[in-house]
């Protein structure tokens, strides 16, 4: 389906011409259907990008077809609120992975905002802005953030475990 998002501006054109056409031979309504595919076409392509492919991507691990998704979306701050967040989310675990923790930080926390609608999605944002803040020694963020996995309702053992270990790792590094 990624190829549908690198064709789409050339699809939108071509109806548009097409439209054009016809309506200069036979007629504005023969031309109408095409304009308004054109201005369908327009519309997924700036309103929701391609962020489920990205974010599919980022889950099998091949962050550079992630990251190459990613930079295809021409405007992400026109994206619906949904996608918007899963943009940042990406961005931010794809900055984290390049050990630039403070745009990491920045897009992480614009997902927690923006809403990432799905509990696991949440668990594995806290968890790394946890991690991110430990690394950093931020201890009152890193506890914060390490409860805020612990407590969300995921049912992503992992995630849970690993929380538990960041937790257990802050006991130990700064004892009350």
């Amino acid at each position: 389906m990624y190829w549908y998002y690198r064709i789409s501006p050339v699809l939108a054109l071509l109806f548009i011409g097409l439209g054009l056409f016809l309506h200069l031979r036979i007629g504005i309504l023969s031309g109408l259907p095409l304009y308004v595919g054109a201005l369908f076409i327009v519309l997924v392509y700036l309103l929701f990008g391609n962020i489920w492919q990205a974010f599919g991507k980022l889950k099998q691990g091949n962050l550079e077809a992630a990251e190459a998704i990613l930079q295809d979306i021409a405007y992400p701050k026109i994206l619906f609120k949904t996608h918007r967040a899963y943009y940042h989310f990406i961005q931010g675990i794809l900055h984290i992975k390049k050990e630039n923790l403070r745009d990491g930080e920045t897009h992480l926390l614009q997902a927690l905002q923006l809403g990432v609608t799905n509990a696991t999605d949440r668990a594995l944002i806290t968890l790394n802005l946890g991690s991110l803040y430990l690394q950093t020694q931020n201890l009152e963020q890193a506890k914060y953030y390490i409860q805020e996995t612990l407590r969300s309702s995921s049912n992503d053992l992992i995630l849970k475990q690993r929380a538990a270990v960041f937790e257990r790792k802050i006991k130990e590094l700064y004892p009350e």
